[in-house]
């Protein structure tokens, strides 16, 4: 559905270049034949601005936001934080503004604690390459909202977990819904006030206990004139909620197109096969953008990758210790399910 939504809305904002659909054909041909190589570019591009956080969900950081290590038992370390180099972002997308269909601006962290996120959203709209991003909705201000409608972002999904600030509570520890509420309706009306095309999708986190306030959720949605799509709350691994023992559904065995279509730039430079690998403490790095030798398209079909896909393609997911933990069509942490 979200795929959808988004492809339906660059159509009409006339965002979709050919070169663009071309790179996405190439990308997709290479992944149906399981081809090692991929086309020049990625199709898409997801850049971390920073992975530091103001809250801490429970599945995701402890109280002192640290994030933790999703594929070791106990979480024994954590993941270091930081932020990206703006000039690192500005050359990469220099230089696959004419390939990619879109820009995602958010892996771990909060987004809008960037100082030059929207910096990034302006260079990237000055170039006609489309963006998204998320937020938690706590930094999302009036004057935020401005600034974000004002340098041309095109998506924004705000995630929630509930209606009332008891349920929410229980996930986003230390958010408040009610300012979240308001915050939404702001960005709502700076939206209309400056007939911006920005599509505001809320995004809520689905478990047992909040599963009656979804509908609450929904109709305040409605009557704001937004989305609320829904997804179903990941845990890491050997996760317990409670006295509910928690168990990993079986992951799905099909190859992950995300290795032909997307790269993910970590907030330092770094490139991962996708965007669970930055929330464990030792993942694979395809290699490291750098201004003097190393960019994303001689990362992307380099012997790293194409190894990769080499190794994904012959065995499948179980080869790697984040791919054979996940149970989505593309990329994501481990769904759980109550063992009975």
């Amino acid at each position: 559905m979200l795929r959808i939504i988004l492809l339906w809305n660059l159509l009409r904002q006339r965002k979709i270049a050919v070169s663009r659909v071309v790179n996405f054909a190439k990308n997709q041909m290479s992944y149906f034949l399981k081809r090692e190589t991929a086309s020049q570019s990625p199709s898409i591009l997801i850049v971390e601005p920073t992975n530091v956080c103001n809250i801490a969900c429970y599945s995701c950081r402890d109280e002192n936001n640290k994030i933790y290590n999703h594929f070791y038992k106990e979480h024994p370390e954590t993941i270091p934080l930081g932020k990206i180099n703006i000039e690192v972002y500005k050359s990469v997308i220099d230089e696959l503004k004419d390939d990619i269909l879109i820009a995602v601006l958010y892996v771990q962290g909060e987004p809008l604690l960037y100082k030059n996120i929207y910096e990034m959203i302006k260079y990237a709209t000055e170039r006609n390459v489309p963006t998204m991003t998320a937020t938690n909705g706590m930094p999302l201000t009036i004057d935020a909202s401005q600034k974000l409608v004002e340098n041309g972002l095109d998506f924004i999904k705000i995630a929630v977990s509930g209606f009332t600030q008891e349920t929410y509570g229980r996930y986003h520890i230390g958010g408040d819904i009610e300012v979240i509420k308001e915050n939404i309706k702001g960005l709502v009306n700076t939206r209309n006030e400056k007939k911006s095309h920005l599509y505001i999708m809320i995004d809520y986190i689905l478990f047992d206990y909040n599963r009656d306030e979804f509908t609450l959720f929904n109709e305040f949605c409605e009557r704001l004139g937004i989305k609320c799509i829904t997804r179903h709350g990941l845990l890491p691994i050997s996760f317990r909620d409670g006295n509910a023992e928690m168990e990993r559904v079986e992951p799905k065995s099909r190859l992950c197109d995300w290795l032909w279509h997307v790269a993910v730039v970590n907030w330092d430079g770094r490139m991962w096969p996708c965007c669970q690998f930055p929330v464990a403490s030792d993942p694979i790095t395809l290699g490291k953008i750098n201004d003097d030798e190393y960019s994303v398209k001689s990362i992307w079909n380099s012997e790293e990758y194409r190894s990769f896909r080499r190794l994904h393609i012959q065995r499948g997911r179980s080869n790697f210790f984040v791919c054979d933990t996940c149970d989505w069509d593309g990329v994501g942490l481990q769904a759980l399910k109550e063992r009975k």
